[in-house]
């Protein structure tokens, strides 16, 4: 069985008449710049990414403090199984 949907005459001069905004009724009027030309252009979020670092060293500081603080908890895993083993 085929089904057609016609639209309701009344909802398409609706859109008709609105045709310059696209945004729907009762939204609030702000706009942020900068999100629209992302949108528009998405191009320019690469531009973003390919920033050169401040810090040339920031992954090299993050792996040195993740291995200090495991080493710490392994030690102090370890030391407190040396204790408190039986034997």
């Amino acid at each position: 069985m085929n089904t057609v949907f016609v639209a309701d005459p009344r909802s398409v001069r609706e859109a008709e008449r609105s045709a310059g905004d696209r945004r729907r009724p009762g939204r609030v009027p702000y706009t942020n710049n900068d999100l629209i030309e992302l949108l528009r252009d998405p191009a320019t979020i690469g531009s973003v990414a390919e920033a050169p670092d401040e810090d040339p060293l920031r992954a090299a500081k993050g792996i040195a403090t993740g291995v200090a603080l495991s080493l710490g908890c392994w030690t102090a895993i370890g030391a407190a199984i040396w204790v408190l083993w039986p034997g």
